[in-house]
């Protein structure tokens, strides 16, 4: 890699990771004007415009696809519409830090289901990591509502004994991970068989067309 490309992959990754640690904080922001499917559709559609000028811009493959290709690219626009709403969904009940924590663990799910559906081998020992990572995002998400003391952990209850909201919040959350790690897995399994373009391509009219799907169902 010449090092022109590889300072510009290194920009790239820069604006892709303050993009994704801004994005919740201002969900955050406008979770009191918006409801979660309203902006997750605009995340979608926004994403999809930009997306489309990156395509625009590039080669094109023009050769068709093969249906299965075509339905497992719908099967994984699906998945990414869902993980936005269900993560946005969880902002609006806990805490941004425990919300993220949990949305995160997105890779843990990639690598314990990749033996499954990718025939990839997993070290034993990322089993025993993913273990106290679990429950180090766990307690981090507990720790909004939660506290250790002397005799024990205690936490913030509702009036019907249980903080249903903080739970409905982690669960939500991950939720969201657990459609981006669908997302992610039927991306990796059929990205070897398109081209970059083509994917592209399907994926621009899935952005902007899932989220009103779901807005629609929702009425």
């Amino acid at each position: 890699m010449s090092q022109t490309k590889r300072f510009s992959s290194f920009i790239l990754l820069f604006i892709a990771i303050l993009a994704v640690s801004t994005a919740a904080i201002l969900i955050r922001l406008v979770n009191n004007q918006a409801s979660a499917l309203v902006i997750a559709t605009y995340r979608l559609v926004f994403s999809a415009l930009l997306s489309g000028l990156v395509y625009l811009a590039g080669p094109h493959n023009r050769s068709n696809l093969s249906r299965s290709n075509l339905i497992w690219m719908t099967l994984a626009g699906a998945f990414l519409a869902a993980h936005f709403v269900a993560w946005i969904s969880s902002l609006e009940l806990i805490s941004v830090s425990s919300s993220v924590i949990l949305v995160t663990t997105t890779p843990l799910w990639v690598a314990l289901l990749s033996p499954l559906v990718l025939k990839e081998k997993v070290q034993r020992s990322f089993y025993v990591g993913m273990l106290f990572a679990l429950l180090g995002g766990i307690i981090i998400a507990l720790s909004s509502s939660c506290k250790l003391t002397a005799s024990g952990l205690v936490c913030a209850q509702s009036q019907s004994g249980i903080n249903t909201q903080t739970i409905q919040g982690m669960l939500l959350a991950l939720l969201g991970a657990w459609m981006a790690s669908g997302y992610m897995l039927i991306g990796r399994k059929i990205r070897a068989e398109t081209d970059n373009s083509q994917y592209t391509l399907v994926r621009l009219r899935q952005r902007g067309a899932n989220p009103f799907i779901y807005v629609s169902f929702s009425r």
